[in-house]
């Protein structure tokens, strides 16, 4: 028995006892657990049975073992690790559905989504395993409150609903006119506050009457209708069971945008881009875009504002800017505003002045051409005589993006000058010398300055009142 036990490693934990039943003595021996590698393995046990005989002839007998005389050993073997028939595998999460709409129409309520646990199976039996939750929930309020079913009417009772207090009895009246038209508005709903509950119609005259509404003048009635504002009207009393309003509803318009403003700045500086749009409703939802490309909300840090911030200019943030806004009414996109840069250093103004020529009355000696008689003369004008904004750095650091408008102080304009000389012969044999002042230089400078020389006074001269 003892070398029996020996050859399944070991004996140890041999232990004897009495089968009652059959009054004979049974040696067993406990069974420990196993361990293997790798993980995946499984451990196997099994129980075997060593039946001794007088003859030293061992019979194994696996699983359950057979009938012995005398003595028997319980003992364990070790069977070889097996793979299991399917490993498990850990799925991906797939994105977040869309949340659901709000569970309730009035209160609070709940809106969930949902996402699936992705992964190709390895076998048809096994479930792609994925740490966390298939569905996420967070409160939602909707757009109405739920109405007081416990409160107590001052006039009339509760109705079914709880929404109004109603009348026995009692009437509104009601003509619904277009803002805009004076003309009756047709198919004009009627709710009491903001009850989703109909009350009635406006005919093709615009009238409406309710029954039932309480004549305490204390009732609120919203009018509805499609295309049109929605609009709050409190009924007058007529009597102690009437009540009576009239209403002007404004109609959609289609959004437009104010002449936007074209800015100026130099690489470094910070500008906003504004768009400003008014319409019925107002319009508060743009989108931005740069030489036709649409500019991501997110990445602009606009959030689908009419002002668009610009942080440490360079000169590839120049370009054509514009927006569009989309309300009930319709959508409308923004003239073009031009963003320009110029480098530091640099001058917004063309130094140069154009040509400008003055007619004069007479002609007049040129003594800077032989003293050739001349009909006209160049002064120079800056900008072609027009207004052109311009900024100087010293003046508008613009470290800060500025406002929607800004402020008109600096012009391109003239700032040199210097003189010319005529020789006109406005009495018989005699040559006047007249001195004509001439723009030579153009710059950024305050816009009340004066930006062209006057014509000099040869225009208005009359040879008769100076002749000698």
């Amino acid at each position: 028995m003892s070398e029996a036990g020996s050859s399944y490693k070991d004996g140890a934990g041999i232990k004897s006892f009495f089968d009652d039943d059959h009054n004979r003595t049974v040696s067993s021996m406990g069974i420990d657990d196993f361990r293997y590698e790798p993980r995946d393995h499984r451990e196997r046990k099994k129980r075997g049975m060593l039946c001794p005989c007088l003859t030293t002839i061992f019979v194994l007998v696996l699983l359950g073992g057979l009938a012995c005389v005398g003595y028997f050993v319980v003992f364990k073997i070790a069977v070889e690790p097996q793979l299991e028939k399917h490993i498990g595998i850990n799925g991906t999460w797939s994105e977040w559905g869309l949340w659901s709409v709000c569970s309730t129409t009035c209160g609070r309520g709940v809106q969930k989504r949902t996402r699936d646990c992705e992964n190709p199976h390895a076998h048809p039996n096994d479930q792609p395993l994925c740490f966390g939750e298939s569905i996420e929930n967070k409160p939602c309020s909707a757009a109405l409150d739920c109405p007081d079913c416990a409160r107590i009417c001052d006039v009339g009772s509760l109705n079914e609903n709880c929404t109004a207090c109603t009348c026995k009895g009692h009437v509104m009246l009601g003509w619904v006119y277009d803002e805009v038209t004076r003309d009756p508005v047709q198919f004009t709903k009627v709710y009491l506050g903001d009850s989703v509950q109909i009350l009635g119609l406006s005919n093709r005259t615009g009238q409406f009457v309710i029954h039932g509404i309480c004549a305490n003048g204390e009732n609120t009635v919203r009018l509805d209708r499609d295309e049109y504002m929605p609009k709050y009207v409190s009924p007058s009393r007529m009597n102690e069971t009437a009540t009576q309003l009239v209403a002007l509803i404004d109609p959609y318009e289609e959004p437009y945008f104010l002449e936007p403003q074209d800015k100026l700045r130099f690489e470094g500086q910070s500008v906003v881009m504004c768009c400003r749009a008014v319409g019925t409703p107002e319009p508060d939802y743009f989108e931005w875009y740069k030489d036709d490309v649409l500019l991501d909300s997110e990445k602009w840090g606009y959030n689908n504002t009419n002002e668009l911030e610009i942080y440490n200019i360079t000169r590839e943030d120049a370009g054509d800017y514009s927006c569009t806004t989309r309300t009930p009414a319709g959508e409308s996109t923004s003239n073009i505003t031009t963003l320009t840069i110029h480098p530091n250093g640099t001058e917004f103004c063309n130094t140069v002045p154009n040509a400008s020529y003055v007619q004069l009355s007479v002609p007049c000696q040129d003594p800077e051409q032989g003293n050739k008689f001349v009909t006209e003369v160049n002064i120079g004008v800056c900008a072609n005589g027009t207004i052109v904004p311009c900024i100087v750095w010293s003046a508008y650091n613009y470290t800060n993006p500025g406002t929607c408008e800004d402020p008109l102080e600096y012009c391109c304009g003239p700032v040199a000058f210097s003189t010319k000389r005529l020789l006109c012969p406005f009495v018989a044999g005699t040559l006047t010398p007249i001195d004509y002042p001439i723009t030579t230089a153009c710059g950024c400078k305050k816009c009340d300055d004066t930006f062209i020389p006057t014509t000099p006074a040869p225009t208005t001269f009359n040879p008769i009142n100076n002749a000698g």
